[in-house]
């Protein structure tokens, strides 16, 4: 049956939308068993609220921003107030609360790709109950996402589908953290690089990261 693709395994559960809110199916001793579940109940059942992003990414922003509001309101208030580390306090609570926008992002995108086919034989892949968490190293900083692994059951083998959709497989630097590395490590040493990183972006890299990248990233290029 269509509406239960996706219970691959014992334990496995896929949910199902319906007026007046959700089923959830799961298998268990061979046999297909459901209950009705409100939208409340989602994050007790194991799944992340349905209700698209925007409500988490709120979440986030609001988290990071209004506990440092009063204090920087008070600062300004004060008639001198320090406004190098008023800068700072703004800056690391964006890139805070756009760390914590990332991850609710990725990790909605997680929920609705598709049940991957399997590229060898062709058939539905089974995903695995439980999610692996993944860190990537961002311009906003590090992001650790839960991600779902789908496998086929016939050829044994499998592959995390938000890592691909987002040409991420293997690696543990953005795009966008690659660019800002490969724009000051050629230019100073590992060291100083770190410290411009940390200085301007509000980054954590440390010299011995950013060497161990770097070499990674010339043996790739030299491929």
């Amino acid at each position: 049956m269509a509406y239960l693709e996706g219970l691959g395994e014992e334990g496995a559960s896929v949910l199902r939308a319906h007026e007046g809110g959700y089923t959830r199916y799961w298998l268990e001793s061979g046999e297909v068993r459901s209950c009705d579940i409100t939208e409340d109940e989602l994050p007790l059942a194991g799944f992340r609220p349905v209700g698209g992003p925007l409500p988490a990414l709120l979440g986030a922003v609001s988290a990071e921003f209004g506990p440092q509001l009063p204090k920087l309101a008070a600062e300004l208030a004060s008639g001198a107030p320090d406004l190098d580390s008023v800068e700072r306090v703004l800056r690391d609570s964006s890139l805070g609360g756009g760390a914590t926008a990332l991850k609710v992002l990725f990790e909605q995108l997680d929920e609705v790709l598709p049940p991957p086919d399997c590229a060898s034989c062709g058939k539905p892949m089974s995903r695995r109950q439980a999610r692996k968490k993944k860190a990537w190293l961002t311009r906003l900083g590090r992001v650790e996402v839960e991600r779902s692994y789908y496998y086929c059951r016939s050829c044994g083998t499998g592959f995390f589908p938000l890592d691909r959709a987002l040409g991420l497989e293997g690696a543990t630097l953005t795009p966008g953290m690659l660019s800002v590395m490969a724009e000051t490590t050629p230019m100073m040493s590992f060291d100083a690089a770190s410290r411009h990183i940390a200085n301007l972006a509000g980054l954590n890299a440390s010299s011995s990261s950013l060497q161990r990248w770097s070499l990674a990233l010339g043996a790739e290029v030299l491929r």
